[in-house]
């Protein structure tokens, strides 16, 4: 009897250490499976921030062309004629640009029509932000539609037009003290919240349609 006593006493010892070891192997498992979603959780949110960037530029980007090809589009269908373009600043000194182009419109049977219209490119404050906003309008010379206004580029921190006459760069003047000086040139300089900078000569003997 003592002998199987002192069997179970023998055994004991071997099986509370035997759990006790279980015990230490699940923290060990735990902190191990802690530390892997710690580190899983930091690459997702490094990829996502990645993401975000790309996406973020692939935006700017495109925002910056929507902008510059709605200029280059009024221009190049400009009607022809000196007097078709006008650059002048307006009540608060920002710059304006006004030509007589071809507004594309929806016509009968879907088929695309050109009309043409006076447009006017025009900056103004985006809210109570210190950037601008590339405001283009639209008045068709024929008809009676109401002025058509849309957003062609957002995050501007500046707008700069120069106007070339008389064989030199001039900064924009009123119209009132413009008059009767011919336009040769108009040079463009659009400074994104980016830091992106766009430049881009515009030149009235190009030829237009």
């Amino acid at each position: 009897m003592k002998t199987h006593s002192n069997q179970r006493n023998n055994r004991n010892p071997r099986s509370a250490w035997k759990q006790a070891f279980t015990l230490v192997e699940m923290l060990v498992a735990l902190l191990l499976t802690a530390v892997v979603l710690s580190a899983a959780g930091r690459i997702t949110v490094a990829v996502m921030r990645t993401e975000a960037a790309a996406s973020e530029k692939s935006h700017d980007a495109l925002r910056r062309s929507v902008a510059m090809d709605s200029l280059v589009s009024d221009w190049n269908g400009r009607l022809e004629g000196q007097a078709t373009v006008e650059a002048f600043p307006d009540a608060s000194h920002r710059p304006t640009i006004r030509l007589l182009t071809r507004e594309q419109l929806a016509g009968h049977d879907g088929i695309t029509v050109k009309e043409p219209a006076r447009v006017t490119y025009r900056i103004e404050v985006a809210g109570d932000s210190d950037l601008f906003i590339l405001v283009r309008d639209a008045d068709l010379l024929i008809g009676h539609d109401a002025v058509r206004s849309e957003v062609v580029g957002c995050g501007l921190e500046s707008f700069g037009v120069d106007v070339f006459r008389e064989e030199q760069w001039h900064p924009l003047e009123p119209i009132d003290k413009s008059d009767g000086k011919p336009i040769d040139a108009l040079r463009l300089a659009i400074q994104w919240n980016s830091g992106d900078v766009q430049t881009r000569i515009f030149r009235l003997d190009d030829a237009a349609p």
